[in-house]
Order: structure tokens, then sequence, then C-alpha cells
């Protein structure tokens, strides 16, 4: 299915713990893996015993054809993996063709953008290719018809390529395993698929900002976590770029909550900007990212996150009283979630997400890759 990319967002294993305590999240039945070393025997290889071995397991698979084809072809591929002998597969001529079970798909794109065609393209045959027996049947319409022009204003559609199906989704066997990835409304159905051309960018709304994105050469709007790893990653970065172009680049600060303890965190946040110590706060929170995870181990990890945040307050400038009372009263969790709504409205489904004069960019990149976007951007305006 097309689905979203990126990059989506690696959780360190402290991070998994604290998830696995209070949101119970976590799959306690991961499986175990185990590594097994051997040694080469400095004997002749048993080619014979090889030989004998592989016809015993040819023999157990015709036997075994009627009841589990599967089984059949991996065993096979066994023997032609060997070397030993070559065989192909055998059919008793009374196996019926399978038949395809069909996914009708419309998809509103730019068809002067030869990169969505090929990403089309390649999304069209992932269906096929990781569906078993499924056939996708594609339509693409141009943004500009009045086909594609309905769609985007019945899903209220914020990019493109869009991907819109049928009820012969329905009817595909694998159809309760995807259901979720699919957007119903307005008596379309939708598939989540990640934006390449944005027909509308997310507004400033009630963010917090760093820097007057007004007058900036550059904005850089991020949706944060406050337990994401690759959020911290980029923090410092971010920090080097409003130092290095104070009144050129303005940072947008916008609230995305994964689950667990982002929405206590995140409020944290709020609650310090209230005292303008947003970039501080922020900065502090994610210093102290692994303490927070380590006090929330604890038998007492409510009152052992509440603590950290009291730190960080203090280590950004602002009174901890006060940040602690606005946070303990949820003061900012409706907007908290409001913002992480609109977030996954404007495809971004994993943190960080930028955008950076309006171009998605999602996830973590070296400084390099980060300060090269910026320079590009504010070269523009010249």
């Amino acid at each position: 299915m097309p689905t979203k990319k990126v990059t989506r967002t690696k959780k360190t294993v402290k991070e998994n713990l604290v998830e696995k305590k209070l949101t119970e999240m976590v799959d306690d039945n991961a499986a175990k893996t185990e590594k097994v070393s051997t040694q080469k025997s400095k004997k002749q290889f048993p080619w014979w015993g090889l030989i004998s071995l592989v016809l015993i397991l040819v023999f157990a698979s015709i036997l075994l054809y009627e009841y589990n084809k599967d089984f059949r072809n991996n065993v096979v591929n066994l023997a032609n993996s060997t070397g030993v002998i070559k065989m192909n597969k055998v059919d008793s001529g009374n196996s019926k063709p399978v038949e395809k079970s069909p996914i009708n798909l419309t998809i509103v794109y730019n068809k002067d953008d030869a990169n969505q065609k090929a990403a089309i393209d390649q999304y069209v045959k992932n269906i096929e290719t990781n569906l078993p027996n499924t056939k996708a049947n594609a339509t693409l319409v141009d943004k500009n018809e009045q086909q594609a022009k309905d769609i985007i204003a019945k899903l209220g559609a914020k990019y493109i390529p869009i991907f819109t199906t049928d009820e012969s989704i329905k009817k595909h066997p694998l159809y309760p395993q995807f259901s979720e990835a699919i957007l119903e409304k307005d008596g379309l159905m939708a598939f989540v698929a990640e934006g390449m051309e944005y027909l509308e960018l997310p507004p400033i709304g009630d963010a917090r900002t760093v820097g007057n994105p007004n007058n900036a050469k550059v904005t850089i709007m991020e949706y944060v976590s406050l337990s994401c790893h690759y959020c911290n990653e980029m923090q410092p970065i971010i920090a080097k770029v409003l130092d290095k172009y104070p009144n050129d680049v303005a940072w947008i600060y916008k609230n995305y909550d994964r689950g667990g303890i982002d929405q206590v965190l995140n409020g944290a946040v709020e609650c310090a900007a209230d005292q303008g110590r947003v970039e501080q706060m922020v900065n502090a929170m994610f210093s102290q990212q692994t303490d927070i995870f380590a006090a929330a181990q604890g038998a007492s990890a409510e009152q052992g996150i509440y603590d950290q945040i009291s730190i960080a307050a203090k280590a950004a400038g602002a009174n901890p009283a006060k940040v602690l009372a606005c946070t303990k009263e949820g003061t900012y969790n409706e907007k908290i979630q409001k913002q992480t709504a609109e977030g996954q409205e404007y495809g971004v489904m994993g943190t960080p997400g930028f955008f950076i004069n309006g171009k998605f960019l999602g996830g973590a990149v070296s400084e390099a890759d980060f300060m090269k976007i910026i320079d590009d951007e504010l070269n523009k305006k010249k």
C-alpha cells in the first residue's frame, strides 16, 4: 500500500521501557533471537550425506505437495541452492489459476512532475508485489481536472498525490490488516500516503515562535515530541541555525503527541513558553531526556517526571513552581492534541516533522545536510 515513509521515529531502549510502564503498549511477546556459531570441520565435506539429505527433503516435499504447496516450494529452493541437483517446480496439472483480487485506484497527481509519476508507478508496483494475488488498477487524474478538484475538496486534502479507492478494497482478503490506513470521508476512501506537493501549508496559528516568521527569509516549522530521540538529535542543529541567522530564520514550535509521557512533557514546554522561555525549555528538556526516562521507571514515576520538569524549568530560566502548577493542571492538553491532529492532517506521521519554507522534511538529517537546506533557501531570497 502507499504508506507514509517516514523516517519515521526510532526509540531508545529507555523510551521503550517508559512506554511499557506508562502505556503498556510494548509487545511482551517480542521474539528473542539467539546467535549460534559453528566451526567448519577440517574433514572432507560429506557430499554424499548432503545429497542424501536433499533427496529425502525433495521426496518429503512431493508427498506433502497436496497439503502444503508453500512448503514444497521452499524445499525446492533449498535443493536448488545447494548446487548439487537442479529441479523445476512440478505442476500436477490439476491446480486452478488463483483469481487475483482487484484494487481500483484513482490517483490525483501533478502530471507535469516526473518525480510524482515515478513515485506513483513504484507505489502501484509495490501493491502487486507485497500483496499476494493482487491486481492494482490505477487511473491517474491531473490536479487541474474537475474530477481531481472534486476529490481534493471532498477530502479537504492538503497535499498530493492522493490515492483513492472504492468498494473493491473491502473485498480484498487482507483488507482487515490495512483498513486503518484508509481514510473515509464524504463517500470517498483514500490511503494515507506521503505528500510530495503541498496544496496548502500548516498555519502558524497559536504556535510558539522564536524570531519573527512574518519577516524571516526562512521559516522552520517543526512538529516536536519531547520523548523523541531524533528530535533530541536535531535540537542542537536548530539552535545553531538560529544563532547563525538570528534575523533571517524563524523557528515555529508545534506540539506532537506520540503517546506515553509526551502530553506531560510538551505541556511543560507550553507552560514555560508563557514566561517567554520556549526555546530554553525545549533545550533543557532534551538535555535531561535520559534522566526523564530513568525517573519514569521508578515506583514514583509521576513524581519523578514532575521533579525533572522542575529542574528543566529552573535551567531554562523559568519559574519552576508556575511551570509545574500549569503542567499538572493540563492547561495545554487540548492545544497539544489539536496540533498533533493538524500535523497528521498535513502528512506528519512521525517526529521530527519539518516544513522549511513550505517544503516537508520528515525525520532527522545530518547537520551538514540541514545547513545546506537552510543556506539554499536563504540564497533564493537574495
